[in-house]
């Protein structure tokens, strides 16, 4: 249909954007960046031992980090979310839609930014918090969707946090967020950091650190998304300044068994994605049925439950939906969903009835 043209054209012109882009931003050949987006998009292999590096590779294959992405919005644009869809901020502008700014800046432009809608599995950039917050399947929104990518962590937002890991017998703390003062901002920064006497990390003290390319933590694979996120961090750990570090961490994930190994390769895993992106290029159209929660922060409607409720007849939980989250009720796309879904007798009436109060577009009105 229409949405799998859309779909393919600005997906082919988010690659081209992306061969120019990376080429300008570090100063490559178009070989050079075929091959450094290559890169980014292949799971990476852990430079150590190779039995150890298969272990590592098929270990992260088996790991699910989150089967869930949020995007955060203001309620007064939900209703035309929900009709229209979601857009990315060059696609608003040049439809002269109304909207309120968010947490795009000018950094997050130069790594490819500039017209993409963003979700995350975790913690998102307090700069985008507006009041609403949309809970979809990971799975569902990315199925057939060629404009679907997703980063490392937000390559803008900066959180001075040491994350703590154990491997084995080893405990150590990493960060990836930390400000880029000083920093070409072309990079990543990444520091480990090993327990003072007291127990504590000192965020000023770390005992190795590295940076690597941006573009290297932004990648399209979807069906290997965990894997990539997983094996990133032998990216860092590979080039790292200090290999006594390295080498200790390679030496205690070897002596753990497979049960052992999957277990602190999840950990790892969750603590490095703790403020990943999940991007659509140029706009989303709503699917329903990859939408789980529908939260304003002091009312949830579990789009499943909820619709299980209509069926059972529920016109207490309907009148209270609409008293909580009006705005939803006000898309003629989420009413129409809801009524495809809903065969109780008492409740399709008083759907239809909030329905003729909803605006359709013009290409839908009747004709006088």
């Amino acid at each position: 249909g229409i949405i799998k043209v859309q779909r393919n054209f600005r997906a082919n012109k988010r690659k081209n954007e992306d061969l120019n882009r990376v080429a300008f931003r570090h100063n490559l050949s178009p070989d050079e960046t075929k091959q450094l987006l290559k890169d980014a998009n292949t799971p990476y292999i852990p430079q150590c031992e190779p039995t150890l590096a298969r272990r590592l590779m098929d270990a992260a294959e088996k790991i699910e980090l989150f089967s869930t992405v949020n995007h955060l919005t203001a309620p007064s644009a939900l209703q035309s979310i929900f009709d229209d869809g979601l857009y990315g901020r060059r696609t608003i502008l040049q439809f002269y839609l109304p909207f309120k700014p968010s947490a795009l800046w000018d950094f997050d432009v130069q790594e490819g930014d500039a017209n993409v809608v963003c979700l995350g599995a975790n913690e998102i950039d307090s700069g985008a918090a507006q009041g609403v917050k949309l809970e979809f399947d990971v799975n569902k929104i990315a199925k057939d969707n060629p404009c679907v990518f997703f980063k490392q962590r937000d390559l803008g937002f900066t959180k001075n946090k040491i994350r703590e890991i154990k491997i084995g017998d080893v405990e150590l703390g990493f960060s990836h967020t930390q400000s880029r003062e000083g920093v070409d901002d072309k990079l990543c920064p990444f520091k480990i950091y090993e327990k003072m006497k007291n127990g504590n990390f000192d965020i000023n003290s770390p005992k190795a650190e590295t940076k690597i390319k941006n573009t290297l933590l932004i990648a399209y694979d979807i069906k290997k998304m965990h894997q990539i996120f997983i094996l990133n961090f032998f990216r860092f750990i590979d080039s790292l300044d200090n290999n006594d570090i390295k080498n200790k961490i390679y030496s205690e994930l070897n002596n753990l068994d497979n049960e052992t190994l999957i277990k602190t390769l999840k950990e790892i895993g969750n603590k490095i994605t703790d403020t990943m992106e999940f991007n659509i290029y140029g706009a989303y159209k709503i699917d329903f049925s990859a939408l789980l929660n529908i939260n304003n922060s002091n009312y949830t409607i579990h789009l499943p439950t909820f619709i299980n409720e209509l069926n059972a007849g529920d016109m207490v939980k309907l009148q209270t939906a609409m008293e909580k989250i009006p705005e939803i009720f006000k898309s003629y796309r989420f009413i129409d969903y809801l009524m495809a879904n809903t065969k109780n007798k008492e409740i399709i009436p008083a759907l239809m009835e909030q329905r003729d109060k909803t605006t359709l577009p013009s290409w839908m009105q009747k004709k006088s």
